[in-house]
């Protein structure tokens, strides 16, 4: 298990106790989501070098939402990945996820408008800390949660 910043601890409790308070007995919980469009910004880092690998753009994305204000239409906050610590971790999250795909996927820009969210990332936790995520396509057709699959209409 990864441990958790203690500069956003206060607001992951809060998002703990209001998961567990809702589906108790769960042994991974989500304790945020956020849809996420990424724009050909997101690829490369603050130094403007090409990013190699999918963990890299998910957690470059988050810091041009939190850190830069760089956010695309369809960008949505979280609770999580506001500071460059917590954002740090998302690449061991990312792995330690079910995310085979993703992770085996060309890492290039898009050459399209972003016409909406393209993911869907969970934020999972077990007995108390965050352990990994879960990207899943945004289209509204089901996906993998932290809890296991869900599906559109159920």
């Amino acid at each position: 298990m990864i441990p958790f910043p203690r500069t956003i601890l206060t607001a992951f409790a809060l998002t703990l106790g209001l998961a567990a308070g809702a589906q108790p007995g769960v042994a991974q919980q989500t304790v945020a989501t956020y849809f996420a469009a990424l724009g050909p910004q997101d690829y490369y880092n603050s130094s403007g070098t090409r990013l190699t690998s999918f963990a890299q753009v998910l957690q470059q994305d988050r810091a041009n939402f939190h850190r830069f204000g760089v956010r695309d239409v369809y960008d949505e906050g979280d609770p999580i990945f506001a500071d460059r610590e917590a954002r740090s971790m998302i690449p061991a999250l990312f792995a330690a996820g079910d995310n085979g795909w993703w992770a085996a996927q060309p890492v290039s820009p898009p050459t399209w408008a972003i016409q909406d969210a393209e993911i869907l990332v969970f934020i999972c936790a077990t007995g108390g800390q965050i352990t990994h995520l879960i990207v899943s396509h945004a289209n509204g057709d089901g996906h993998m949660t932290c809890e296991g699959p869900e599906f559109a209409g159920q």
